[in-house]
């Protein structure tokens, strides 16, 4: 495993880390900041079981320090040549959905594909997420913003540094199609 970065510590908790499995060309480069329960990830490459369970390691530990009161957020901007998840991993990630201690989540998904964001929304209707759960699928990273800031009912002003955190790491190490900045 290769660490694109050192962990880091800036203010209000936030923290960034990125890695890169080299052999398979998998990438996920995420942020997380534990006083606004908000977790920011970018997906690309291929779909490991490495890289799946980084992911699901941190969506726990976002669920385990959630602030009470406080739905926690997960975006994750997938990109156009991420390669899509074999039978076991979307099993993975569905378990670790339903395992989520918290009573409300907020999962946002960006991706470009309007084939993908037509079929994320089909399965919403034909197998809601419940309660516990809220998901939605968007184009861009400032349309999962603002539905998070709705569902919450709040201005959440740390999801643009947490974006661009991912966006750092991500050209730091060279890789995706991630704007540079939120606002664009």
């Amino acid at each position: 495993m290769l660490r694109v970065g050192p962990p880091n510590k800036l203010g209000r908790g936030l923290t960034w880390w990125a890695r890169a499995w080299k052999r398979s060309h998998s990438m996920i480069v995420y942020a997380y900041d534990r006083t606004s329960s908000a977790l920011l990830a970018h997906v690309w490459g291929a779909s490991t079981d490495g890289a799946l369970n980084e992911f699901v390691t941190m969506f726990r530990r976002l669920d385990t320090e959630a602030t009470l009161g406080m739905m926690p957020i997960t975006i994750i901007d997938v990109d156009p040549r991420a390669q899509r998840l074999n039978a076991p991993q979307r099993r993975t990630i569905s378990d670790a959905f339903a395992n989520a201690r918290s009573p409300v989540h907020l999962v946002a998904v960006v991706t470009t594909s309007a084939v993908h964001r037509g079929v994320g929304k089909v399965i919403a209707w034909l197998s809601p997420a419940g309660e516990r759960r809220r998901a939605a699928f968007h184009a861009t990273v400032r349309d999962a913003f603002r539905w998070c800031e709705g569902e919450r009912g709040a201005p959440i002003p740390i999801l643009k540094m947490l974006h661009d955190q991912v966006v750092a790491a991500t050209t730091e190490a060279g890789r995706g199609r991630i704007a540079k900045s939120a606002s664009e």
